[in-house]
């Protein structure tokens, strides 16, 4: 069988529990995974004043793009952040 050559990369966002108690203000973080190395690539604090969507470009921004199947969650597919990025409805 021969192996894909397309790495996939999923971006999601975490609440971390209990941040708040230890007196930190981030609290929530949108991260960008390698699936092929098991790394995390870029990751950014996501503001209580804002969402996941308003970040997923600076994510974007900071990884290599080309030749990556890029998975996201429902919500932060609300908005197509690139021209370049091909769109695939799984559900």
């Amino acid at each position: 069988m021969k192996e894909s050559q397309e790495e996939a990369i999923s971006i999601d966002g975490k609440t971390l529990r209990g941040s708040l108690k230890q007196g930190s203000s981030v609290t929530h973080l949108l991260s960008s995974v390698s699936h092929k190395l098991g790394l995390t690539l870029a990751q950014c604090s996501v503001d209580k004043e804002t969402n996941e969507i308003g970040k997923i470009d600076e994510i974007l921004n900071n990884i290599v793009l080309e030749g990556r199947i890029i998975s996201v969650d429902v919500t932060l597919k609300e908005k197509h952040h690139r021209p370049s990025l091909i769109v695939v409805e799984t559900m």
